[in-house]
């Protein structure tokens, strides 16, 4: 009898773990005209979380910040919000929501605060 619990709580913690895919993901933000020090996505899957700022970088100069990320998601879609100055964006408004592309890397390419 023991030995059927193990396998019936077997099978059942391993059907609850769903498989993730690795995503490739490019951030571009326009934040052309708007000053502040740091400019950051936070989201819903690893790397991204709610609670830890993954910084974006301008290295030239341009204020069209980017960066790019393998996302593991076992959906097909993710939800940010960029955080400037840790503050977050779109205020009062739902989360961004981005359908990931069949070829597993998706470009993200927003204007700051705008839908």
């Amino acid at each position: 009898m023991r030995i059927y619990v193990v396998l019936i709580v077997s099978v059942f913690l391993y059907s609850c773990v769903q498989e993730t895919y690795p995503q490739n993901i490019m951030f571009e933000v326009d934040a052309r005209g708007l000053e502040f020090d740091s400019l950051s996505v936070r989201g819903d899957f690893p790397p991204l979380d709610w609670d830890t700022n993954i910084r974006l970088e301008d290295p030239d100069g341009d204020s069209i910040f980017t960066k790019e990320i393998i996302l593991q998601s076992p959906y097909t879609f993710f939800q940010f919000k960029c955080v400037m100055d840790e503050t977050f964006e779109l205020f009062d408004q739902p989360n961004r929501r981005v359908d990931f592309e069949e070829d597993m890397s998706t470009e993200v390419r927003i204007r700051y605060n705008k839908k």
